[in-house]
């Protein structure tokens, strides 16, 4: 790829394919922290939440999923209500695809593509290659 390439960079996406559920949760610097930050969210009406205590002490659990989208749903309605929390997987989740990302003055996609040993290739804008 050396030849075609100008900088490149890689990135891992995150598999979620063996997740067990998903779950909602803003961890908490504190449990005075916690327990005022569960004070303000109830007020903006969310009822079910509770502060978790044990290895996850002063987050605030505020749902657990069957899937992804609800997950992000309850994460959407509390962005909306002015709260960030953070939506994973749970159970196990491994390293998926690692991409090859190739700033090149050539646009042919498909030489890059058999240069890398890759199965397919896209093309997009390198204002963000690293």
């Amino acid at each position: 790829m050396q030849p075609l390439a100008q900088k490149l960079a890689t990135h891992t996406q995150a598999s979620t394919s063996n997740a067990r559920g998903w779950r909602v949760y803003m961890p908490q610097a504190s449990a005075e922290a916690a327990q005022a930050t569960a004070q303000r969210i109830r007020a903006a009406g969310f009822s079910d939440l509770f502060v978790m205590s044990g290895s996850e002490a002063n987050a605030i659990a505020l749902g657990r999923f069957r899937s992804e989208e609800s997950a992000r749903k309850r994460g959407a309605e509390l962005s909306a209500a002015g709260f960030t929390a953070r939506v994973e997987a749970l159970g196990e989740s491994g390293e998926g695809p690692t991409w090859i990302d190739v700033a090149t003055t050539t646009s042919n996609g498909d030489a890059l593509r058999r240069a890398a040993g890759a199965s397919r290739w896209r093309g997009r804008s390198c204002a963000g290659l690293g």
